[in-house]
């Protein structure tokens, strides 16, 4: 008895420790075949004593899981039910079993499989205890903050959480940054120390949101730094092909000085150069579009609308890249983004779009909608992320004060002087308008 006072010691929070121990020590003993003999301090030094019994019998528990899916999935549950951003000795956090499953990405059957396993009336290191059915509501806890102390694993665990969770954080706090335009896309290292984060925690939004609001925006904005640096590499090298192809053909120009053959020849080479430097331009600005396009899809298949229309028009509208005219592929993406944005993403018509039409350079869409608006949407321009990349305004309201309009809208719209002007046609009706863009007034 002295000895277990002795490991008890001052700290009441000991006590539960001890009940394990004895627990244990009593289990040990009765599974030793050895109930003819007295229980003593052999028994209870077999178990580990106070110090490691619990810590002993929790990584029993975790060997016991079937498989490493299974080990990942233990630890990213644990890891959601303990907070350290209040203590630095861990808390108990209960969550409702379907919010937990959200929480771990994971499915239901996985999810109860590893619960049941330190839910066992043997170990109860979670509640609800064995026998007790589970539903979406059940509260899934910890049964005694004793076991974020004593297991060793799960103290590490807690400690990786906390500092994922604050990863996050600086990575969502860099995004509204951006958005405010106090910061600039991510670099190296800091941009490769987050992507290797997100590699590695496959972190989801409701995971997120228990630590801080803007997951969409911080995933979208480490994707578009991403899609910078890639295409940043591609313009490098082709600045080191030039660098090499300049110092190249400097070699020839004086080796080639000695007569007009030798230089002719150089003037050749030095215009095919060019040629091939250009075309490795355009391919390294097709790789960035690329990426643009891929992008805008990914996100439109994630429904996440402000990163898909940002995208598409960076693809319609490159910056830095005058030279590169949108292909007809652009804008049907930029158009089918928009066609599927929900309310609150692109707002403008108060009614259902009839027709839409293209500038010649491609950075201009004009829209009828079937209450007779016209509308003009600017494509260039500086853009952030989470923000729609595409500004609009009114070329005529039928609406307004001492106009008229014919009823309903056009079904095709069309360009004609320069694209000074816009015609509309009713097909239904065989009725046409037109409208001075400029002016933004009706001509016809």
């Amino acid at each position: 008895s002295t000895r277990l006072v002795n490991d008890v010691g001052d700290d009441p929070d000991q006590l539960s420790i001890l009940q394990h121990a004895l627990n244990r020590t009593w289990a040990s003993w009765v599974d030793a075949g050895e109930t003819d003999q007295s229980l003593d301090l052999r028994d209870y030094a077999k178990v580990g004593t106070m110090a490691h019994a619990l810590d002993r019998h929790a990584e029993e528990a975790y060997g016991s899981l079937a498989d490493e899916p299974s080990r990942v999935l233990c630890s990213k549950l644990f890891k959601a039910l303990t907070d350290q951003s209040t203590d630095p000795r861990g808390i108990r956090r209960p969550t409702c079993l379907d919010e937990l499953t959200k929480i771990v990405s994971a499915s239901r059957v996985d999810v109860e499989r590893v619960l049941d396993v330190f839910r066992r009336r043997d170990r109860a290191f979670l509640m609800p205890p064995e026998g007790e059915p589970l539903r979406d509501d059940t509260v899934i806890d910890i049964s005694h903050e004793s076991l974020m102390r004593v297991w060793s694993r799960l103290r590490a665990w807690a400690v990786e959480e906390a500092e994922s969770a604050t990863t996050y954080r600086r990575l969502a706090d860099a995004a509204e940054m951006f958005r405010e335009h106090k910061q600039s896309k991510l670099y190296d290292p800091a941009l490769q120390v987050f992507l290797d984060w997100r590699m590695q925690e496959q972190p989801v939004a409701p995971w997120a949101e228990r630590y801080r609001k803007g997951f969409d925006e911080a995933i979208g904005y480490l994707e578009r730094s991403e899609v910078a640096r890639s295409g940043r590499r591609a313009q490098e090298q082709v600045e080191r092909r030039r660098r090499r192809m300049s110092k190249g053909l400097l070699v020839l120009a004086l080796l080639g000085a000695a007569s007009w053959y030798s230089w002719s020849r150089w003037d050749t080479l030095q215009a095919e150069k060019k040629r091939e430097m250009e075309a490795r331009e355009a391919a390294a600005q097709d790789l960035v579009l690329g990426a643009y396009r891929s992008q805008a899809r990914d996100s439109l298949e994630r429904a996440q609308f402000k990163a898909a229309l940002t995208y598409a028009a960076d693809a319609v509208a490159p910056a830095d890249m005058a030279n590169k005219k949108p292909t007809p592929e652009d804008h049907e993406l930029l158009l089918r983004v928009m066609q599927e944005a929900p309310d609150g993403i692109l707002s403008g018509h108060g009614d259902q779009v009839t027709a839409l039409t293209f500038s010649a350079d491609g950075q201009t869409l004009f829209s009828s909608a079937s209450n007779g608006e016209l509308w003009k949407w600017s494509i260039a321009g500086q853009r952030a992320a989470g923000s729609p990349a595409v500004s609009h305004r009114p070329v005529w309201n039928p609406h307004g004060a001492g106009q008229t309009s014919r009823p309903g809208g056009v079904d095709e719209l069309r360009l004609t002087d320069r694209g000074r002007v816009l015609i509309g046609l009713q097909s239904e009706k065989a009725l046409f308008s037109s409208w001075d863009i400029e002016a933004r007034e009706r001509v016809l």
